[in-house]
């Protein structure tokens, strides 16, 4: 193919098509004055070329523009032309900022000490708040340091730790679902909280503006939240791109991949990083022991064998030399994913609206370019501009490139990568502040109390006693004082231990100066090492405190639900069974007791302005006794449940019960209502999850909300949690939101260990999404918890039974497929049917069908939908129906939001038939008593002529609730004592209110 074109001076012009690279020879007729004819010749090739198939050019002219891409480098990139939605596959051409023109970030101007600088312990690692997590208060500003666990929003809400102040986030030890599996959660709720301010604050200043009074105006705009970890975070958070993204609230991440100090022989005392407030000092620990392999199945890696921090941050010599021959190196390619893995999560949180992705040039056929476009062809590594006919008669195939933006939202799949098990630990200190002003001192210098101020700020100023002395601000201040510090150091493993006592930064002076306090994240067995006393013995001078499953007692961190559970308990013991907890520590060694002590939820050490331990800061532990004892002496709920019991005990109603329950197979199934809130965790209630127990049959979770791992161990203990596991058949998410799903790489990760390498009788089916399926595929690089081995079967909802008739959804339902019809079979499970739903473009409801040996067992799940007519005629019959019901009445929210409310879900029970109605999945604004309507006896729902709504029995599920199929009519009795007790106690909706009117004031 031959092209014929012109080279000149015409306007620029720019283009939005996308394609790959093809094969070309550049050959060129002689020069013409002005517009200049020239031709290119193409070869075919049957492969997939890249820049080495490029033919020798011709001599240059000087006639040629050669278009240099200021501030950037042209880096070949291929990682599938889904990424670009070309229609070729080969190379295009990544253009990466050029490390020459990377202006360092300017350090902070001002320097503030604050007068109040607190920190205190959020999270001690129970079974329901696994993660280690240490706050730093300022005066306006919140810092967090440690685990961003699973249940961190929920205990930061609960502890009242100040979301919307949060700016910084330390994140310590190893990138895996630990340490990172609130942060998402967190994100969400930050982001909530924000707009929440936001809106505050436009009020705020429309009110004023209609009063006309005059002044400064409330900032609406939103700081964002700073993230700091190891190596794998910007990947960790980019395979969240299909269900987390805030526009609201820009993110920014700091994923360190490079040791500053090294482990021994540096003396740099510079902080790795700082603000106006505080200095940090990065200290990364590395894990000892054999190399890593890559994770079997995963993609192919850019890194060693072993992720681990580097200590050079310099170029190949050889890297030049490879690109000029078509080849590209580890470090471009490495600095390529990462710009990849970056852009996506800018795209994500974006604040002004404007894409920060990086571009590209694309090779596209001249046929496909749309007009106005920018075009290049490449000669000897370097773009020259096009400018000849578009289209070309004689050859419209003819290939140029044209630069885009990368469509990082789109990107199909992740760049790989590997596991990296280093930990990353930090030391942080404020900056120092003034000594104290002498006015006396200043008076005998003759000053004037406006020179004070200069003083102050640094500055020199002429006294007049003796005339013209020159002031200093060290000759009327005292000495300077110290910023004062402490360290969080993340020990997981004992390989780690090594690296903790060869690092340089114990024995820096400047450093570890005004360190008063030192917490210890322990991994198992750690506070065993006789290595680890030795070293807090050389160090005694600082406090050190000791967290972490191991050494922590596993108390209730929830103490608002604790109390109501407790209550519940009182009411009803046989569906509110109490919770498994301690508050009894690990015993310490001699050795280790005489230098350390355990950490205590809340306890606080204030930093500034005089160092010492917070007195009386701790969280009181909960005296169980004392909520039963408020039950025991209401006579109103006593008289109710002593109703029920009567009720119960009567032979003419168990004979009335036997009777309604004729036939009714699975009386023995169980429902654990693990969580039952909606959107956002909150004190009272925790996001969705339903756990079923089919005995002989296994059990099955329907959906997975986040901490569902930490519910299960709140209700049945760590062993028991780990049996329910051992027997877990299936895991159903019904779509992808996030309130949904967040807990299931805890779970897998968990089962992963308990199953190990043995093959269990039955795989773990995972019925999801496409998009989750590729998100746990992805984020499994990151953390391998058994995703890709044969233990798990994974199941797409788009190829099992649908019937869609009511809601289109935009991508085509595929059709029933084998696979999809056989599923069950291959994974022990029941029949699974699912429907579309109207909430999300994935949302589907579920019907579980069990064989005969089960009795036939039939239970339908809504998941969060509009009532659907689909969904009651695909359960029609169903021995139980577990809908949500996020609103009580209010239709225009339900409608707003495409969820259910009460009377919704009721029509939804009687059209399909069910015998037996469980509510869940309720909003914030009840955060204790879902308003179920007028009652009568057993908490009957009726219509206002006094017919009944729903004819079967009816309940309200509440977090950890557990009822036994045959046992429905029962726990309806006790729903009146219920509600008076919840009544006498009931609080408005949660929300974010009283940290939202502090912040506006401080503004």
């Amino acid at each position: 193919m031959v092209l014929t074109g012109r080279l000149g001076t015409a306007a620029t012009r720019s283009a939005t098509a996308t394609a790959t690279t093809s094969c070309w020879t550049w050959t060129r007729p002689r020069p013409r004055p002005r517009l200049l004819p020239w031709r290119v010749g193409f070869r075919s090739c049957s492969t997939s070329p890249g820049p080495a198939d490029l033919v020798k050019p011709a001599p240059k002219s000087p006639s040629k523009i050669i278009h240099k891409f200021p501030g950037t480098r042209p880096v070949p990139y291929t990682r599938g032309p889904k990424a670009v939605g070309s229609r070729y596959k080969g190379h295009y051409y990544l253009l990466l900022p050029d490390k020459k023109t990377r202006r360092p970030v300017p350090g902070p101007r001002t320097l503030i000490v604050p007068m109040l600088i607190q920190v205190s312990i959020l999270g001690t690692a129970t079974a329901d708040t696994p993660g280690v997590c240490i706050v730093l208060k300022s005066n306006d500003t919140r810092y967090i340091f440690g685990h961003v666990a699973e249940a961190t929003q929920r205990l930061i809400v609960q502890r009242k730790a100040g979301l919307v102040k949060l700016r910084h986030i330390f994140l310590t030890g190893n990138i895996d679902w630990h340490t990172v599996g609130g942060l998402p959660g967190t994100l969400l709720s930050a982001a909530e909280a924000t707009e929440h301010l936001r809106a505050a604050a436009r009020a705020y200043n429309e009110k004023r503006r209609e009063k006309g009074k005059a002044g400064k105006e409330k900032d609406p705009r939103s700081h964002g939240i700073h993230i700091h970890g190891g190596p794998n975070l910007t990947h960790m958070l980019a395979a969240t791109r299909n269900f987390i993204y805030r526009k609201n609230m820009p993110i920014k991440l700091d994923e360190i991949c490079h040791d500053t100090r090294g482990t021994a022989g540096t003396t740099s005392c510079k902080p790795d990083w700082e603000d106006a407030y505080f200095r940090v000092w990065n200290v990364p620990l590395t894990a000892a022991g054999p190399s890593i392999c890559r994770t079997p199945g995963s993609s192919e890696s850019l890194v060693p064998q072993k992720r681990r921090l580097s200590t050079s941050s310099e170029p190949d010599p050889g890297d030049a030399a490879r690109l000029e021959t078509g080849q590209v190196s580890d470090a471009d390619r490495s600095e390529a994913d990462r710009l990849i893995r970056s852009s996506i999560v800018e795209s994500m949180f974006s604040m002004d609206g404007k894409d920060k992705t990086p571009n590209i040039l694309v090779p596209l056929p001249l046929s496909d370019v749309r007009l106005p476009a920018e075009m290049f062809v490449r000669e000897n590594n370097e773009f020259i501009k096009y400018e000849g006919p578009v289209p070309d008669p004689h050859n419209p195939q003819a290939v140029v490139f044209v630069q885009r933006q990368f469509l990082a939202g789109s990107l199909a799949r992740l760049p790989g990568t590997q596991p990296c098990f280093d930990s990353m630990c930090y030391i942080v200190k404020s900056h120092p502040r003034r000594g104290k002003f002498d006015p006396d001192a200043a008076r005998s210098y003759g000053l004037e109390k406006l020179q004070y101020r200069l003083l102050t700020s640094g500055e020199t100023v002429t006294g007049k006693t003796p005339p013209g002395v020159i002031v200093t601000p060290d000759m009327v201040m005292s000495a300077q004082v110290e910023g004062q510090g402490f360290a969080v150091i993340d020990i997981r493993n004992l390989n780690l231990i090594d690296s903790l006592l060869a690092r340089p930064e114990w024995t820096n002076e400047e450093i570890m100066q005004g360190i008063q306090v030192m917490y210890w994240s322990l991994g198992p067995r750690i506070k065993d090492d006789s290595r680890l006393a030795a070293f807090m013995q050389k160090h005694s001078s600082i406090k050190h405190i000791l967290l972490g499953q191991d050494v922590s007692p596993n108390t209730l961190a929830f103490t608002s639900t604790a109390e109501q559970f407790i209550k519940l308990n009182a009411i009803d013991p046989d569906r509110f069974p109490l919770t498994v907890f301690s508050n009894k520590p690990s015993e310490l060694s001699e050795e280790l007791s005489s230098v350390a002590e355990v950490g205590e939820p809340s306890a606080a050490f204030l930093l500034a302005p005089k160092p010492g331990v917070v007195k009386g800061s701790e969280e009181p532990l909960i005296d169980t006794t004392l909520p039963a004892r408020e039950v025991m002496t209401n006579a109103a709920i006593m008289s109710l449940v002593e109703s029920a019991r009567q009720r119960i005990a009567d032979p003419a109603f168990l004979l009335q019960m036997d009777s309604a329950e004729r036939g009714m197979p699975g009386r023995d199934v169980e429902i654990v209502t693990l969580g039952t809130g909606s959107a956002l965790p909150s004190k009272y209630r925790n996001v969705s999850a339903t756990l079923i127990r089919v005995p002989g049959h296994g059990s099955y979770l329907l959906d997975c909300g986040e901490n569902t791992l930490g519910q299960l161990r709140r209700s049945y203990g760590y062993e028991g949690a780990d049996e329910v596991l051992r027997d877990l058949r299936a895991v159903y998410i019904s779509h992808l939101h996030a309130d949904h799903h967040l807990g299931i790489v805890s779970v897998l990760a968990r089962r992963h260990v308990l199953v190990g390498n043995t093959k269990p009788p039955y795989p773990l089916s995972v019925i999801a999404t496409t998009n989750l399926l590729r998100f746990l595929d992805e984020f499994n690089e990151v953390q391998d918890f058994g995703f890709r081995s044969s233990s798990i079967h994974k199941v797409f909802t788009t190829r099992l039974k649908h019937k869609s008739r009511e809601y289109e959804c935009p991508r085509r339902v595929a059709p029933e497929t084998t696979a999809g019809m056989h599923a069950h079979q291959k994974s022990g499970l029941p029949n699974v049917d699912v429907c579309m739903v109207r909430h999300t473009p994935e949302a589907t409801a579920v019907v579980l069908t069990w064989p005969e040996s089960a009795g036939g067992l039939k239970i339908a799940y809504s998941g969060d939908c509009r009532p659907s007519s689909d969904f009651a005629s695909l359960g029609r019959g169903a021995d139980l129906l577990i809908h949500e019901c996020t609103f009580d009445n209010e239709v225009d929210h339900a409608i707003a939001k495409s969820h259910s409310t009460m009377p919704e879900a009721l029509g939804v029970a009687r059209n399909m038939g069910a015998r037996k109605l469980l509510l869940t999945h309720f909003s914030q604004r009840y955060p204790k008593l879902p308003v179920i309507g007028g009652g009568g006896d057993g908490g009957e729902v009726r219509n206002e002529d006094g017919s009944l709504q729903f004819d079967g029995p009816i309940l309200s599920a509440f977090d950890l609730m557990r009822v036994k199929l045959g046992d429905f009519r029962k726990a309806q009795l006790f729903v009146p004592a219920i509600q008076e007790l919840l009544n006498e106690t009931v609080e408005g909706p949660e929300d974010v209110g009283e940290e939202l009117d502090e912040l506006l004031a401080e503004q």
